[in-house]
């Protein structure tokens, strides 16, 4: 089972994932007139990938609110009853969300894989061009913000197992909040409103966790939604 520090520690590096998103953004929507005009057909490519990029962000943002969309009731022991039964439902309809998710993640390596292919038509070893004399070429002169931009995308674009790694392991890691609050409520097959407390207790920790990525998901998904209707 996943610790809290566990949690703590991918959930920092899905924040990376955001903030590496938002500098690819700028980078591709300050590029997109001279794709459209040297690589006429990468533009719709990158539009696809950005919609890609959304669908996912939003299924995220989805799965990350588990621990916020549900609360246990302090009240009766009939109340209390009552959450027990809407908490199986609620990890009921986590499970389909996840499955989505996994769905849309398998697009979205499809659509890195597209990227990859952009990326080599776009270096041209013989003249040395390459994503950073690209991004140069459309006012992005200074270097150290360049090679943050070229190494961003080919870790996380280009060559994306890492992305697609830390979105998976998302996806266990609220899974793991999940089963460890119903572990809390009793074991397999039994849930007891004595333990209620406990377990509200512990889906207050993830909540409080996973606050933070989530809001920041549904930012980016929009964002990541207007620069694609701007590649069209």
């Amino acid at each position: 089972m996943s610790t809290v520090k566990d949690v703590a520690e991918l959930l920092s590096q899905l924040a990376k994932i955001v903030k590496d998103t938002h500098s690819i953004l700028k980078a591709i929507t300050d590029g997109k007139e001279y794709l459209k005009r040297r690589f006429p057909s990468s533009s719709s490519d990158f539009s696809q990938l950005l919609l890609q990029m959304q669908i996912t962000m939003e299924g995220l943002a989805k799965v990350t609110a588990v621990a916020q969309n549900f609360r246990f009731t302090m009240g009766s022991d009939e109340a209390k009853e009552r959450d027990l039964a809407r908490f199986n439902n609620h990890v009921i309809k986590h499970q389909k969300q996840v499955e989505l998710l996994r769905d849309d993640i398998k697009s979205l390596k499809n659509d890195c894989d597209e990227i990859r292919k952009i990326r080599d038509e776009l270096t041209d070893k013989k003249k040395g061009s390459s994503w950073s004399r690209m991004f140069g070429l459309v006012g992005l002169r200074a270097s150290r913000k360049r090679d943050e931009l070229t190494s961003a995308i080919s870790n996380f674009y280009a060559d994306d197992q890492a992305m697609i790694y830390i979105f998976e392991e998302a996806l266990k890691l609220t899974d793991s909040a999940l089963r460890e609050v119903n572990e809390e409520l009793g074991p397999p097959g039994h849930a007891y409103v004595g333990n209620v407390p406990n377990a509200a207790r512990i889906l207050g920790v993830y909540a409080d966790l996973f606050e933070g990525p989530h809001a920041a998901l549904r930012v980016l998904a929009d964002e990541l939604g207007k620069a694609a209707e701007t590649l069209k």
